[in-house]
C-alpha cells in the first residue's frame, strides 16, 4: 500500500506535463513460440519511420514496468496471442467491453494483469488516461518451447500490422 501511495502522490502532476497519443504495447514471452506474437510484432513495427506521438514498448510478462508510459497515453494497442477458440493465425481486435469478466479474463501470472495496470494509471490520473484500450491477438497455433512463429502466425502477421497500422493513423487522424 505504502508504494501505490508514493506513486499515486509523487507522479501524478510529473505525467500530466507530457502526454503521448499512442501506446503500442508488445506482450507475451518470445522463449515459447507464438506467445511472443506480441514482442515480434512490436518490433518489426518499430522498423518503420513513426510520428513522435506514437511509442512502442515490448513489456513481455511484466506490465508493471509501463505503468508511467500508460498514464501519459490517450490511446493503449496491446498486441499478444490470444486464445479464443478459432484456427491457428485467426486475428482479434478487442476492447475494455468485450472484458466485462475482469475476474477471470486476461491475467497473467506474472504480476498485474493489463487490466489492472489501466485502472492504476486512471486513478493515478484521475480517470484522463488512457481513454481507450485496444487489444490485437492472434489465435496461436503453439506455446512450446522455441522463439519462432510458427508458419500460421507468420503468414498472418503482415495483415495484423497493417490493421495495427490503420488503428494508429485513425488515432491520430492522419
Amino acid at each position: 500500500m505504502i508504494h501505490y501511495f508514493f506513486i499515486k502522490n509523487n507522479m501524478r502532476n510529473y505525467l500530466n506535463v507530457t502526454k503521448k497519443k499512442v501506446l503500442v504495447l508488445g506482450i507475451g514471452n518470445s522463449l515459447m513460440s507464438d506467445d511472443g506474437l506480441g514482442i515480434y510484432c512490436v518490433n518489426k513495427m518499430k522498423e518503420k519511420s513513426w510520428p513522435d506521438a506514437v511509442s512502442f514498448w515490448n513489456i513481455g510478462t511484466s506490465f508493471f514496468i509501463c505503468l508511467e508510459e500508460i498514464c501519459r497515453s490517450h490511446y493503449v494497442i496491446a498486441v499478444d496471442a490470444v486464445k479464443g477458440g478459432h484456427k491457428s493465425g485467426s486475428i482479434y481486435r478487442l476492447t475494455e467491453d468485450d472484458f466485462n469478466c475482469y475476474e477471470s479474463c486476461y491475467f497473467n501470472s506474472h504480476d498485474f494483469s493489463l487490466l489492472d495496470i489501466i485502472g492504476l494509471a486512471r486513478d493515478i490520473t484521475r480517470g484522463s488516461y488512457p481513454s481507450q484500450v485496444i487489444i490485437y491477438g492472434m489465435e496461436p497455433g503453439a506455446e512450446d518451447f522455441g522463439n519462432n512463429l510458427t508458419p500460421e502466425v507468420l503468414k498472418k502477421l503482415p495483415l495484423l500490422i497493417n490493421m495495427i497500422t490503420t488503428e494508429i493513423k485513425k488515432k491520430l487522424q492522419l
